[in-house]
């Protein structure tokens, strides 16, 4: 009887381990949005923009987009951005689109 009940506690802690274990693995994406404003970008133009991203723990990936009007005109991804990272980021567009302000930093 006791190996029953040895081997139902091992199995509770195997549970309870496996538990842990994915919280560990969890990532940590951050999406950032930036709205510009007033500048067109032509076909295959390359726009820099900066990120500066405030964190209390790394990112596993930064994902920037940049939207106009609810529609997005182009995004990257970056993996593995260490705390306070400053992120230049540069956009290639393919379709000429005139848009609104990029701000030069997005704290989170």
């Amino acid at each position: 009887m006791k190996k029953i009940y040895l081997i139902f506690f091992l199995v509770f802690l195997l549970f309870i381990a496996s538990f842990y274990f994915i919280k560990l693995n969890e990532e940590t994406i951050i999406k950032v949005k930036l709205y510009p404003k007033n500048i067109t970008i032509y076909p295959f133009e390359e726009a820099n923009l900066s990120v500066y991203v405030n964190t209390s723990k790394p990112i596993d990936y930064l994902i920037v987009t940049l939207e106009e009007k609810n529609s997005s005109l182009a995004s990257v991804l970056f993996p593995s951005v260490k705390n306070s990272a400053n992120t230049s980021i540069l956009l290639s567009l393919n379709e000429s689109t005139t848009i609104k302000a990029i701000p030069d930093s997005v704290y989170l």
